[in-house]
């Protein structure tokens, strides 16, 4: 629409990317850059990957890495707080990162297993099974309590046919049906 090309498009997102950090990462009780930003930043770098330097590609493996730890430490949308829309936009933000960089990252397979297939597994299915979930009403109401829909779509689509047979949480749940009616 403007005119540019794909390269100059590209040029653009990766600059943003490789300046883009969480603000009050290792201070803040949560983060709600994470929430808001970080989907952005994880799609641009898989999106434009082809298109960035090594060094760059390493730097933001780096700081997502220790970014999702961080996050998965943070006493507001830990692992009690499954309703909670810190505790899901972490989990969309593992996932994601974890299917973009699953060929490259040295830490994608434990950031899988003990925050992705933990929180899903052992925290978030039991919830919406049989804890506060049942019925599909989202718990934080009106305003937050969309975010647990939202923020779980994309991730849990990929998830679908990324392991097919393996990874279906609409499959697994009835929560989502529940919500629809």
């Amino acid at each position: 629409m403007r005119g540019n090309d794909a390269a100059e498009n590209a040029d653009r997102a990766i600059e943003w990317l490789m300046n883009f950090e969480l603000r009050e990462l290792e201070s803040a009780i949560s983060n709600d850059y994470a929430r808001w930003h970080m989907e952005s930043a994880i799609l641009i770098y898989d999106w434009c990957h082809d298109r960035m330097r090594e060094a760059q590609r390493q730097d933001r493996i780096d700081y997502f890495n220790h970014a999702l730890r961080l996050l998965f430490k943070k006493n507001w949308g830990h692992d009690p707080m499954p309703a909670n829309n810190y505790f899901q936009g972490y989990l969309r933000n593992a996932i994601e990162w974890v299917i973009a960089t699953h060929d490259e990252n040295p830490a994608a397979e434990e950031l899988c297993v003990k925050y992705v297939g933990h929180r899903l597994g052992n925290v978030l299915l039991p919830y919406y099974n049989h804890g506060g979930g049942r019925g599909g009403t989202p718990a934080e109401g009106g305003q937050y309590g969309v975010y647990m829909i939202d923020y779980s779509l994309i991730p849990y689509a990929t998830l679908r046919d990324y392991l097919p047979g393996k990874a279906d949480v609409f499959e697994r749940t009835n929560f989502f049906a529940e919500n629809f009616y």
